[in-house]
């Protein structure tokens, strides 16, 4: 029984932890998730998906993420030229967005359209690694998203 523990623990900690640990919001590139061609005006849009049950490190990723976007392009977001939403996935009525950026749980996503060119940046691991102690780096990832639209 012990030992069952000692693996169920060891494979939940190495499951859970990043792929690339060195990886920082200055490589953000690195986080693509897709692109495509669509007809539609520059914008930046910034997505957080969650399940109805939400953990801490899940509100604290939203509380980031949105108050960051709210406070720092509040003309843009007038304009249009900048959107941020908070996606329930599991409520319905959300099924499309869910699909178009494979969400299975709860998210970080920034997606970006530039001269009819969609980019899907998916800051999920990186946003969860530091949503409590180093919100910084999400907030310095959003901006360099938001600013290529700009």
């Amino acid at each position: 029984m012990k030992n069952t523990l000692i693996i169920c623990f060891a494979v939940l900690l190495f499951s859970c932890s990043p792929a690339d640990k060195n990886k920082t919001s200055h490589e953000a590139d690195n986080y693509v998730q897709s692109e495509g061609t669509v007809n539609e005006a520059d914008i930046a849009e910034v997505y957080y998906f969650h399940g109805t049950r939400r953990c801490a490190t899940c509100k604290a990723v939203a509380r980031v993420a949105k108050g960051y976007t709210r406070i720092n392009y509040e003309e843009e977001i007038k304009k249009g030229l900048v959107k941020v939403m908070e996606i329930d996935f599991d409520k319905s009525g959300n099924e499309a967005l869910v699909e178009k950026f494979q969400v299975t749980r709860s998210g970080l996503f920034v997606r970006t359209v530039i001269i009819n060119h969609e980019t899907i940046y998916n800051l999920t691991e990186m946003a969860f690694m530091n949503a409590e102690l180093h919100p910084d780096k999400i907030r310095e990832a959003i901006k360099m998203e938001i600013e290529k639209v700009l």
